[in-house]
């Protein structure tokens, strides 16, 4: 399953910078500071890849977020926190970001992440070497303010993968000089960061590295440099619940929702882990996946647990609702295994689980998963409504059916009222220390009435 690693806020004063440079292949509109939402969108493996390219989406501080694809100007994306997408750069009530689904040199976006999470941006004095050598080590520490780390990790599971974008400046092994943009754009893998030489003939490190957890570098060089400074520039933060180690939380606790806004058909794969906060992920326009690469970064690629997915789609947060049609060409996933919402030495959860999920449109995909887990006091629950479906076709479910169905629920009702179909279907549904008697039923909480059906492919 996805990889968990990904105060108060304020609208600041500084007027707006200009975007990012089209040389590393990204796009913002109006970089403000502190914004509740937040794109960070780059070429998927390397700065001047021209395969494909994905868009990392941050909500913070209680933010309703809105997702659509446009028709005009095509093909773009706008993000808001707002339902009619307006932009006032001067309130923190109408913010909206409209970004490409073509980069320059970069492909075509084929990977969404949305997560609740914040951007950080570096003022700080460059951070010197800690160690050189073939392997440069740069520590995330400042021997003048030890209590403070140069690398904000935010409250929670520290640096979002695939959102760290930083300047080097490198005196070689001979004396000469260069400057370099590295890109965390490699999310998931061994070296998770791509070079960009900018200036300067002097030897550059061929593989780098961030740990997204202490906010470390490593760079490997062919010859030890006789120099190197580390000057970050922007980043993503995890917001939400805390982690084990090192962390403050919870921060951020406000509730958090999320809609893929009625507009053209989305086609990308699709991860959304909102699973920090109390939140609402919805999901009102088409949800088509068909996109990514078993040769994306491992962050995207084995989401689900499952290496090599291409279009797959998660959603992972306390309530899920779908309202239009969503397939995937591999597994469609509500949930993570019960095992890891690990808990805190104080016996503090690090996640929430999805306890609600609602189907009201076909859901088509060879492999599906859906696991929820509510608790004696709050019980969930799994509805597919009579309009809803878990099947292998959105235009006849009950004529095909998925591969594979995998339903676990904890102090959950389970209602198939509309059609369920699947060759393999497995169900743990489990209420430990619990008198409740929970439901598995086809019967509809609309009607009263039978109204759904399990079949067998």
């Amino acid at each position: 399953m996805l990889d968990r690693i990904f105060p108060s806020r304020r609208r600041s004063t500084v007027a707006p910078r200009k975007r990012r440079e089209e040389r590393l292949h990204l796009q913002r509109l109006e970089e403000r500071l502190a914004m509740a939402i937040e794109v960070f969108q780059y070429p998927m493996a390397g700065v001047s890849s021209g395969s494909s390219n994905y868009a990392v989406l941050l909500m913070d501080d209680g933010t309703t977020g809105f997702l659509k694809r446009n028709a005009t100007p095509a093909p773009t994306f706008t993000y808001a926190n707002n339902s009619q997408f307006l932009d006032d750069p001067t309130t923190i009530t109408e913010e909206a970001i409209t970004f490409g689904e073509l980069l320059v040199s970069a492909g075509t976006l084929t990977s969404f992440y949305v997560t609740s999470g914040k951007r950080i941006d570096y003022f700080g004095a460059p951070i010197p070497a800690s160690s050189l050598g073939r392997d440069t080590f740069i520590a995330n520490f400042d021997p003048l303010n030890p209590l403070v780390a140069p690398i904000d990790l935010g409250t929670s599971d520290g640096i979002v993968p695939g959102t760290f974008r930083a300047s080097l400046s490198i005196v070689d092994h001979e004396g000469k000089s260069a400057f370099v943009r590295i890109l965390a754009s490699r999310p998931g893998t061994q070296w998770n960061m791509s070079i960009e030489r900018i200036s300067g003939d002097g030897a550059i490190p061929t593989l780098a590295d961030i740990n997204e957890f202490s906010g470390s570098v490593i760079l490997r060089f062919g010859e030890a440099p006789q120099s190197v400074n580390l000057r970050p520039i922007d980043w993503g933060v995890y917001t939400g619940a805390r982690q084990v180690v090192g962390t403050t939380g919870p921060t951020d606790v406000k509730p958090l929702s999320f809609t893929l806004f009625p507009g053209q058909n989305v086609t990308q794969r699709f991860l959304a882990d909102l699973s920090r906060n109390e939140s609402t992920i919805s999901i009102n326009s088409p949800l088509l996946a068909t996109t990514g690469s078993s040769g994306d970064p491992g962050f995207f690629s084995s989401a689900g647990d499952v290496a090599g997915q291409v279009g797959q789609v998660v959603l992972d947060g306390s309530t899920i609702v779908t309202n239009a049609n969503v397939s995937s060409s591999n597994l469609f996933t509500v949930g993570v295994p019960m095992w890891l919402n690990q808990t805190t030495v104080t016996g503090d959860t690090t996640r929430i689980p999805v306890r609600n999920t609602t189907i009201n449109r076909p859901v088509a995909a060879p492999d599906q998963q859906l696991i929820l887990e509510g608790t004696a006091a709050a019980p969930g629950r799994l509805l597919v409504s009579e309009q809803g479906a878990l099947a292998g076709s959105l235009t006849n479910p009950s004529g095909s059916g998925a591969g594979s169905l995998d339903v676990q629920a904890a102090h959950a009702d389970v209602v198939f009222a509309g059609t369920v179909n699947a060759t393999q279907q497995t169900y743990l549904l489990q209420s430990p220390l619990d008198p409740r008697a929970y439901s598995f039923t086809t019967v509809s909480p609309t009607t009263g009435v039978q109204s759904g059906r399990i079949l067998g492919g």
